[in-house]
C-alpha cells in the first residue's frame, strides 16, 4: 500500500506500514496488518487459522481495517486511516462483483469482473461486505450510486466512473468533501 505520484516520473510519495495478509486468491481470510506485527510465527498462525478458505464469512472479523485503525498510534494512524479510505472507494468502485461462499464446497465464488474481484476481496479483508456492516450501509443507505449518471467501461476511453452521493455528514471514512458537494466519482483506469 503506497501513494505514488504519476506521470514520466513515477515516484514513491509515502509507503505505508500496513500490509494485507495471507495473499491467496480469492480467500478473504486475514485482514490488514502493521508489517512490525507480521512476524514469520503470526504469519503462520493466520495461514492455518485460514482453513484454506473454508471458514464461514462471520469467522472473518479479524484485525481488518477497524481494528487497524483502533490500534494504530502516531505514524500509523495516518496509514491506516488512508487505507480505510482507500478500501471504501474500491468497494463502491466494484459494485457489479459479488464475492460470496459456496454453501457446499465452501470455497469463495466471484460473479462478475475478476479485476472488480480482487479490489473486492481486499475489501473483504477490510471489513466490507455487501451483505453486512459497513459495506452494506455505504452502498445501500450513506453513499448511494447514481447509476443514471455512470460512465461504463469502454475499451477506447479504458476507464470507466461511478457516481456516488455523498452524505449528510460530508464524509467517506477519512475523506472530507467541500460543504456543497453531493456527489463523487470514482474513476477506474
Amino acid at each position: 500500500v503506497g501513494m505514488y505520484k504519476g506521470g514520466e516520473d513515477t515516484t514513491v510519495l509515502q509507503r505505508s506500514s500496513l500490509s494485507f495478509y495471507p495473499l491467496e486468491g480469492l480467500t478473504p481470510s486475514g485482514g490488514l496488518y502493521s508489517e512490525q506485527d507480521l512476524s514469520p510465527e503470526v504469519e503462520a498462525a493466520l495461514l492455518h487459522a485460514g482453513g484454506g478458505g473454508k471458514q464461514g464469512p462471520t469467522d472473518i472479523s479479524k484485525p481488518g481495517v477497524a481494528a487497524a485503525c483502533a490500534a494504530a498510534g502516531g505514524a500509523h494512524l495516518a496509514d491506516a486511516l488512508m487505507s480505510r479510505a482507500h478500501l471504501a472507494c474500491a468497494f463502491l468502485g466494484c459494485h457489479s462483483a459479488v464475492l460470496r461462499q459456496s454453501p457446499e464446497s465452501g470455497q469463495w465464488e466471484v460473479e462478475g469482473s475478476l479485476t472488480e474481484a480482487a479490489l473486492k476481496v481486499a475489501a473483504a479483508k477490510g471489513d466490507l461486505w455487501d451483505d453486512r456492516g459497513l459495506g452494506s450501509e455505504l452502498r445501500g443507505t450513506s453513499h448511494r450510486r447514481v447509476p443514471e449518471l455512470e460512465v461504463p467501461f469502454s475499451g477506447a476511453r479504458k476507464m470507466s466512473a461511478s457516481i456516488h452521493e455523498v452524505p449528510k455528514d460530508g464524509r467517506l471514512e477519512s475523506l472530507r468533501f467541500a460543504a456543497a458537494t453531493t456527489r463523487f466519482a470514482i474513476v477506474k483506469g
